[in-house]
């Protein structure tokens, strides 16, 4: 499990922002103590969690000018906690090693509900695969377990609602 460099808005856009699951990008300086001490302290973090989340490093003072201004990159270091294209937590300055562990835990939360939704979204797909094989008592059965997602109802709830009907008709 090994940080990510990045050294461009491109590959910021792909490897941070465009991720599927967490990502906590630190903006840094080499030569900053500070900035040393917390990347070691996240590398650590990301190998206790297996991987959980995606690790970016990012040198302050090679990435471009447009990317530092659009996040307002004044300070380092400066870590934030991007999933699904948005800033979920970020603090910029020293960080204290429990301030730290609270993006780490952000992100552990952030991977689960990812790993979720994968599950969900896996069981409809399963499902519906089912259904047109008219195989419907392993429809049923798997589209009960998306059900019992509760967590995704509201956002999944139609599909597998009007599935079911479908399969139980």
């Amino acid at each position: 499990i090994l940080p990510e460099r990045i050294t461009s808005q491109k590959s910021f856009k792909r490897h941070v922002v465009n991720h599927e699951f967490p990502v906590l990008a630190l903006f840094l300086r080499k030569d900053n103590p500070r900035c040393q001490k917390t990347e070691e302290r996240l590398k650590r973090a990301l190998i206790k969690t297996h991987g959980k989340f995606r690790l970016c490093l990012i040198d302050a003072d090679l990435i471009d000018q447009e990317l530092r201004d659009s996040l307002n990159i004044q300070y380092t270091p400066s870590l934030f906690l991007f999933y699904r294209q948005n800033i979920a937590q970020e603090y910029r300055g020293t960080i204290r090693k429990e301030k730290l562990m609270e993006f780490v835990r952000g992100a552990e939360f952030f991977h689960t509900v990812a790993t979720e939704e994968k599950l969900v979204i896996q069981l409809i797909s399963e499902g519906l695969h089912y259904i047109d094989s008219k195989k419907w008592e392993e429809a049923i059965n798997l589209l009960n377990e998306a059900e019992s997602l509760e967590r995704w109802r509201d956002l999944y709830g139609g599909k597998i609602y009007s599935s079911l009907a479908y399969a139980n008709a």
